[in-house]
């Protein structure tokens, strides 16, 4: 087979579980089929990107259009008015998933067993439903328990890195500790999973078994795409395409993959998070830093180390914050670290061109932990007018705070930070998560 895979083996006793999948004829569709004992839909909460909502029981989706024949009203929505479908009667399963499994595109399937036919994985979902996803889509399959190993060891991401052939895999056995030995992982069937190392080949009792990783030349997918589809056992699917009709979601993966299933096991389709970027990602109009006091030769020295940064601190670290958790009725503070937003240093003045096409900015501002902490106003601007603005305090903001800003129709933003009193002289504020939504 035509795969590389870490495989995992672990030393425990488990109950059986009774497994049954039906193979489907078409080789590469991922199909799922109801059983016995769910809970019959009672009834969806539709929320509008206006913020406002409705309660339906008779709706589809078809052609990009929402259409609702509630108590013989027929109403006709473009779907990119709506935010979210919400199962109200959505129940979790009583079946307790005993895997995850891991896509490409980093969606989840939470399932009480799996195995294997040709090119397809076949998976029996905790929801009561059976389904079948391509080997390619499939990135890991993980244990569930308290006991197993982290989800991203790093030497899984180091050995695959150094594997040049998709023949190559890796397993981890545990004897007397944790040690990585050459593998290759084979069939898998619904007790078993053929495993050699070296010379070897054996079936090894999924008993044993912790997890696999699964490599492929392909690169993981972003997750972008139309909508995201949650089940009531929790797995979460992201879509290119929907369609509802008839209670069935008839629909196709990031990666291309046809994906049906009863929509009584749904428990929400999400499309509003498809609808949200990253600011950084988009490149400023305008980047630029102005001290407070400074003379013409050391002017330009300062300007290149306080210019507004994409992406990073002003040392080229990841972003970082003080954030506020509450443990045990307690208050604790942490530095947590993020991979977008700005760096924003008092004096500097950083524009975006958004053409109106995002409705709302959010995120999180607080002060950069390792630079000195003085008084600094942030401004945000678009089209002239002023959007948000606060004085960040040191002793008031000693951690970072959320904000939610209203974009509609906005042409151009500008993020500006203005020295305070003199006194804002290595002040940087460090803007993580922000996010502009459509």
């Amino acid at each position: 087979m035509n795969l590389r895979a870490i495989t995992f083996a672990k030393r425990r006793s488990v109950h059986g579980i009774l497994f049954f999948l039906q193979v489907a004829s078409i080789v590469g569709a991922a199909i799922c089929s109801p059983q016995t004992g769910l809970v019959a839909q009672d009834g969806w909460r539709i929320e509008l990107g206006s913020g406002d909502f409705r309660s339906s029981n008779s709706w589809t989706i078809d052609n990009g259009q929402f259409q609702d024949s509630a108590e013989g009203d027929e109403t006709r929505l473009e779907l990119s008015r709506i935010s979210k479908f919400i199962n109200q009667a959505a129940t979790r399963p009583t079946a307790k998933p005993q895997w995850e499994i891991g896509l490409r595109d980093s969606g989840n399937l939470f399932c009480v067993n799996f195995s294997s036919l040709e090119r397809v994985m076949l998976v029996g979902l905790a929801s009561g439903a059976e389904c079948e996803m391509p080997r390619t889509e499939v990135r890991f399959v993980r244990r569930i328990g308290e006991d197993r190993i982290p989800k991203e060891p790093r030497e899984w991401q180091t050995r695959l890195a150094e594997s040049a052939s998709d023949e190559d895999a890796l397993g981890l056995i545990r004897d007397s500790g944790w040690r990585w030995v050459d593998g290759k992982v084979g069939a898998i069937d619904e007790d078993s999973i053929e495993l050699t190392i070296g010379d070897q080949t054996a079936k090894v009792p999924k008993e044993r078994i912790e997890g696999i990783l699964f490599g492929s030349t392909l690169s993981l997918a972003p997750v972008t795409g139309l909508a995201t589809l949650e089940l009531v056992d929790g797995s979460r699917i992201y879509l290119s395409r929907l369609r509802v009709a008839e209670g069935t979601v008839q629909a196709q993966t990031l990666r291309g993959t046809p994906f049906t299933v009863p929509l009584e096991l749904v428990a929400l389709i999400d499309l509003e998070s498809h609808r949200v970027q990253w600011l950084s990602d988009l490149k400023p109009s305008t980047i630029d830093w102005q001290p407070l006091l400074a003379s013409t030769s050391t002017a330009e020295r300062l300007r290149a180390f306080n210019l507004p940064r994409l992406n990073q601190a002003q040392d080229g670290s990841p972003l970082r914050i003080d954030v506020e958790k509450i443990l045990a009725l307690r208050r604790i503070i942490e530095t947590e670290t993020f991979l977008q937003g700005m760096t924003l240093p008092a004096g500097s003045r950083l524009a975006f061109a958004l053409n109106g096409q995002y409705r709302k900015l959010t995120g999180l501002i607080g002060f950069a932990p390792a630079a000195l902490k003085s008084d600094v106003r942030l401004v945000i601007v678009g089209d002239g007018r002023v959007l948000f603005e606060r004085l960040f305090d040191p002793l008031a903001d000693d951690v970072a705070r959320e904000i939610s800003v209203d974009l509609s129709g906005v042409e151009r933003v500008v993020f500006e930070t203005h020295y305070h009193g003199g006194r804002s002289v290595g002040a940087v504020l460090h803007f993580c998560q922000a996010q502009i939504w459509k």
